[in-house]
Parts: structure tokens; sequence; C-alpha cells
């Protein structure tokens, strides 16, 4: 908007009438700004791949499909476990225990595919978390047996670049964990030496106790040191017995996340 200014005189001079007001002229009106470019339509960000797209001419491989699938299943059933949340565990076990691949050859693994599933249909029908975690231990023990009798499975190469894992005084979750899963490729793969990794790291325990000195009724402290219990018994184990100590080892975390 533009405004007209008005000059005036301040009085009346010798009984004189004073001017008539004289308008200024008006200031010219600026020029319109010219209107900005609409900017380029952005493409759609793609989503990263989860895996590598096939080269041309190569067919993936259905049974490596199959089984990674099985394998991201169990680890999501194996972290419901471990959080103390059986409902959810469950669930994804049975959706494990309904996995049907026609496209494998029947003979050499029928027989561990149905063992598998009898073990994942074990866990979807488990009443409390210790009989899941039980199932989770045998289940991954099942797994490990059918890798190392077709020699396949999940590869390890690389892993021996991963350095210990460091904790802060009072911090030992994370050391739960990071030994966890180590026993975990351990026993999945199978490899002994990913396996006791895991079991020394958690047996060499921090002195100063997370849960030390707390007062009733929290039942942590004990659990925590049956925590380092069970990674004693670990460093011990046969090959065939991993699979429960496993067990019990999650049972131990689900029992204290499950009391939270």
């Amino acid at each position: 908007m533009f405004w007209s200014i008005v000059l005036s005189l301040a009085a009346c001079q010798g009984g004189q009438h004073p001017p008539p007001p004289v308008a200024a002229a008006p200031e010219p009106a600026p020029e319109p700004a010219p209107e900005p470019a609409p900017e380029p339509a952005l493409e759609p960000a793609l989503e990263p791949a989860l895996e590598p797209a096939p080269e041309p001419g190569v067919t993936s491989d259905p049974v490596a499909e199959a089984m990674h699938h099985r394998f991201e299943l169990l680890s999501e059933v194996r972290d419901h476990v471990i959080q103390g949340r059986l409902e959810e565990a469950k669930a994804r076990a049975a959706a494990l225990a309904n996995i049907h691949e026609e496209q494998l050859p029947a003979e050499g693994w029928r027989p561990w595919l149905e063992r598998i599933d009898a073990g994942a249909t074990r866990i979807a029908e488990a009443g409390d978390l210790l009989e899941a975690a039980r199932g989770v231990g045998r289940l991954a023990q099942a797994c490990g047996g059918c890798h190392a009798a077709h020699d396949g499975g999940p590869s390890l190469e690389g892993a021996e670049g991963i350095p210990p894992q460091q904790w802060d005084e009072g911090q030992n979750m994370a050391l739960h964990r990071w030994s966890v899963d180590w026993m975990w490729l351990g026993l999945i793969t199978p490899d002994a030496d990913a396996w006791q990794r895991g079991a020394h790291a958690l047996d060499d325990k921090p002195m100063v106790f997370r849960f030390e000195g707390e007062p009733p009724p929290t039942h942590r402290p004990q659990l925590e040191q049956l925590v380092y219990v069970v990674a004693g018994l670990a460093l011990q184990a046969a090959p065939e017995e991993r699979g429960e100590v496993l067990g019990q080892l999650i049972a131990t975390c689900a029992e204290c996340h499950d009391g939270r």
C-alpha cells in the first residue's frame, strides 16, 4: 500500500488563510519481483536392498534363501524370549513352524527340517518362558547339526576382526548380550571357537555386579550370579550339551527381564 504525504503550515500568518495542502507526488510502484522458478521434482529415494541382486543369468539359491528366512525367525524368537515377551516369541515360533519349502530336495534335508519344525511347534505351545528358552537352545542345536551334516550354514568369515567387548563398571548387560551372541553363533554355525569366545568373556565377569546389594524382594543379584555360573558350565560343555546350556542361559536372562 502506498501512502500520500500531506504538507501543511503549522499556523496561520497575518490573518491570511493557509494555502491549500499540496499532495506530494506518489512514489513509483516497484516492479513486481519475478516468481521463483519451480523446484524440480525429487526422485523418490530407493530403499536399500538387504542383499545384493543376483547377477544376470544367475539364479539365487533357494536352499540358502529358505535357511536365511528360518534363521531370521529363530533369531526373533530368541530375542523375544530374552526380553521376557513370551506371546511374541510363541507367535514367531508358530510362523517358523509353518514354513514349508517345496523346492528343497527331500533327500538329506527332510529329516532335519521335520526336527526343526517340531522344535518350533513346541516353542509355539510353551507354557512359560523357561520352556520356551530351553526350546530355543535345542532348536539352535538342531540347526547347527544340520549345517555340520551338510557342510554348510552361515560363515564367520571376517567376524574375528570384531574387537573384544568393552564395558564400564556396572554396565554388565552389554557384556551379557555380546557373549550370548557369540555363543549363539557358535551353536548355529557350529563353531567351537565362537562358542568358547562368548563363554570366556562371560566367565571373566566384572568384579562389580550391577545389582549387588539391592534390597529384597528383588532376585536380580542371584540371577546375575547364575549367569556367570552358567558361563562356567558353557566352557566345559560337550558339543551335544551346548543347546541345553544356552537354553538355561537365555532362561536366566528372560527371568530377570520378566521381573522388571
